[in-house]
């Protein structure tokens, strides 16, 4: 996989977080993982990040199940951030299960790049950054 990447984890579970990070790291050994248990601290670092963002492309994972800010709240704030941010990152929601509506939503956003089945794997990390 073609460095620079970096990675955001935005999950309340512990377990999937450790997990996830395991297997970006598996996936792609030379990246920067940021994880936030809570998506209003994730979001906060996104609008604070600017050029620490740098070239590369972001990927950001995020549950569809958080106690705080739903994915979709998420999703909708993010779309109000800076487009040099949206540009160069792409967003897989976390799930255990899809259902209609969700898709429908998330079409409305060209930065939502698909949906991805927990727990994250080595191979469908691989597989969202070929598609980015």
């Amino acid at each position: 996989m073609d460095d620079p990447y970096r990675f955001i984890i935005i999950d309340s579970d512990e377990v999937n977080r450790f997990v996830s990070c395991k297997a970006i790291m598996l996936a792609s050994r030379e990246t920067t993982i940021q994880s936030f248990s809570c998506p209003v601290k994730g979001m906060e670092y996104l609008k604070n990040a600017g050029d620490r963002l740098g070239k590369g492309r972001t990927i950001i994972f995020i549950s569809s199940d958080l106690p705080q800010m739903k994915a979709w709240d998420f999703i909708e704030e993010f779309q109000t951030l800076d487009i040099a941010v949206k540009s160069k990152t792409g967003v897989y929601i976390l799930g255990n299960k899809l259902n209609v509506n969700d898709k429908d939503f998330a079409a409305r956003f060209p930065f939502v790049k698909g949906f991805v089945k927990m727990p994250l794997s080595r191979q469908l990390v691989t597989d969202c950054v070929i598609s980015m």
